[in-house]
């Protein structure tokens, strides 16, 4: 193990002076003598990136995918997909995979995306039979998507797959009843009868080919261009900093932390500790003095300006029309990925909020207080909204809501403010006054506790660390 180590400090060192040769010849040296760590091909396919030797690149990070798949260590594969993509994006084979690992690790609209992109590609190519596999999945993890089973239909009319495009149909019959779409069904019922008679359904006549194609592109399949919003240009970060990614390139920034001082690495780490911190684990004193950071709550002509809002990165809009991030959310509630469906409803109501649709906006951030009753922050963006809108009224009833809120989590001083906000806004305080004392009345005050939670690892977690120990010591 200190050979290994000895070697991979060596090499890191000549990666840092530009001596690329004799890092690749120290890094094959750590291959032979660990042939099954994935984080060597890692290392040795950043090292040909940089003499501009993409191919050979690309070949060292797929061998890192495959044995961090085969260790069942999904954050780092995931990583070293994103990595590969951006290195050429017509690695096509490389969605599928994506969507496999979002899978595994839980994420199922990052997977929906990542199979529709495949399926896209798969089209392009000619290769229906994995476009169809494609939409297969998709379905499997969204079996309410009228719009893909209609796309597979017409994949297995156009593959001679009769029998199976009947019974999709009569799936989608059944569906479009329960969601109260009957004015469709006819079209389907016409469709299924031609079929079972044993004739092809004429596409929609006054359409010339072209035009169809186009279609289908709009309503049915996207590339990762059509995620990007009007206006917006299709741009890689310049640097991943998702978990995932920080763990693949570890051993790179090892050797950048030879510059660094030990001040400068003590703030990386603090950093770091601050980003893996959850939702769940910040006590109410942080969420309050989240509350103040943000934003000062407004009254009469203010607005809330200064709540952050998301990476633009992450405010790209979803492709296609039924999978935009709203979508995505009621998809992830569905199979009760509560968590990923409240990130994505947050984004939807940013992207609604920079559009000016502020009844869209209204409508999503009211769905996370349903998911989330004691959110402070849904009830931030709703005062901001009314603010906007010119709405006092509606502002100080958020405000009042705002304050219901923190008294319910034994905020008093700051529930307080919320009331005096919400009654220099209402115009009726009288009727006000009575629903604030009601609220005190019937909630019980909880004293507040500074609690100081340490961070739980998964099961999961200590695993991957066990593992990441393992590679190290053998």
């Amino acid at each position: 193990m200190a050979n290994i180590n000895a070697l991979k400090n060596q090499a890191a060192k000549f990666v840092v002076k530009g001596n690329y040769a004799k890092a690749l010849e120290i890094y094959n040296k750590v291959k032979e003598l660990d042939p099954e760590e994935p984080g060597i091909y890692n290392l040795i396919g950043d090292v040909y990136l940089k003499r501009g030797e993409k191919e050979k690149a690309i070949e060292e990070f797929k061998k890192s995918l495959e044995l961090y798949v085969k260790v069942q260590y999904y954050p780092n594969a995931i990583a070293v997909c994103k990595k590969i993509i951006r290195t050429d994006k017509n690695q096509s084979d490389v969605y599928k995979s994506l969507a496999s690992l979002y899978v595994e690790r839980g994420f199922i609209g990052e997977a929906v995306i990542n199979y529709l992109e495949y399926a896209s590609r798969m089209r392009a190519e000619g290769n229906k039979q994995e476009e169809i596999n494609a939409y297969k999945k998709v379905i499997e993890l969204g079996p309410s998507k009228v719009d893909i089973r209609e796309r597979l239909v017409d994949l297995y009319i156009a593959e001679g797959e009769t029998d199976a495009a009947v019974e999709e149909l009569e799936k989608i019959e059944e569906l479009l009843i329960e969601q109260g779409k009957q004015s469709k069904l006819p079209e389907i019922e016409e469709k299924l009868a031609a079929l079972k008679i044993g004739e092809v359904p004429s596409e929609k006549s006054e359409k010339g080919e072209t035009e169809v194609k186009e279609e289908h592109k709009v309503q049915l399949g996207f590339t990762m261009e059509d995620m990007v919003g009007e206006g917006v240009s299709v741009k890689e970060p310049e640097g991943e900093k998702e978990e995932e990614a920080e763990e693949v390139e570890k051993e790179v920034k090892e050797a950048e932390e030879i510059k660094e001082g030990p001040e400068e690495k003590v703030k990386e780490e603090a950093k770091e500790r601050t980003v893996e911190k959850t939702e769940e684990e910040i006590s109410l004193e942080e969420e309050i003095e989240k509350l103040h950071r943000a934003t000062k709550i407004p009254t009469e002509e203010e607005t809330t300006e200064a709540i952050p809002t998301l990476e633009k990165s992450e405010l790209q809009p979803a492709p296609t029309q039924w999978t935009n991030f709203e979508e995505l959310a009621e998809l992830c509630l569905s199979v009760n990925s509560k968590d990923e469906a409240v990130d994505y409803f947050y984004k939807a109501g940013q992207i609604y909020l920079d559009e000016s649709n502020y009844e869209k906006a209204i409508k999503v951030y009211k769905r996370i207080i349903d998911i989330r009753p004691l959110e402070l922050r849904p009830r931030q963006k709703l005062i901001e909204i009314s603010m906007k809108m010119e709405d006092k009224e509606a502002a100080g009833e958020w405000n009042l809501d705002l304050g219901k809120c923190l008294y319910e989590k034994g905020a008093i001083e700051e529930a307080e403010k919320a009331f005096q906000r919400a009654e220099d806004l209402i115009s009726n305080t009288e009727k006000l006054r009575a629903e604030i004392e009601k609220i005190k009345g019937t909630i019980p005050v909880k004293k507040e506790k500074k609690v100081v939670k340490k961070k739980i690892e998964t099961k999961e977690k200590k695993e991957e660390k066990k593992l990441h120990f393992t590679w190290r010591t053998t």
